[in-house]
């Protein structure tokens, strides 16, 4: 099947159209001349990094160093004595003053204790009279108003 005519173009639409294309080649070009320079000082770098490199080691160099020095004798290390008896050690000699629990320390750990121990008694206190409260529907109850309120504030001591 034969290709449909255009409509031909005139010819500014065609130098506007070359222009077009001209630009769009030239940012191409660009680009390709940028990259071929930068791979081309990478390359230089490479072979300046690979020229400072020492050569490599030969092959079974290695396994000649570590059996030389497998072979090489090892002292045995001396016998320390222990510079204190253990019947001796108290259990205060060794450790710094700092770290030593006083018998102030002892009473603040034990208030801090308590302290800890009845918070957690009043939250689970508070807990059981939440689950009790839910369980009997006290939590959907209506407030008291009117009449009902003024005899319930009359009860209340």
């Amino acid at each position: 099947m034969p290709k449909p005519r255009t409509k031909s173009k005139t010819l500014a639409e065609k130098i506007e159209h070359n222009a077009a294309a001209i630009r769009r080649w030239e940012s191409r070009a660009k680009r390709a001349i940028n990259t071929l320079a930068r791979l081309t000082r990478q390359r230089s770098r490479l072979q300046r990094l690979a020229a400072q490199q020492p050569p490599a080691v030969k092959p079974g160099l290695l396994d000649k160093l570590v059996e030389a020095a497998t072979a090489l004798p090892v002292p045995a290390p001396a016998p320390v004595e222990p510079t204190t008896p253990a019947s001796d050690f108290d259990g205060k000699r060794d450790m710094p003053g700092f770290l030593r629990r006083s018998e102030k320390d002892q009473v603040a750990i034990a208030a801090a204790k308590a302290e800890r121990d009845d918070r957690a008694k009043r939250k689970r206190q508070g807990q059981e009279a939440t689950r009790k409260a839910r369980r009997s529907g006290a939590t959907r109850a209506m407030p008291l108003t009117g009449k009902a309120a003024l005899a319930a504030i009359r009860e209340t001591p």
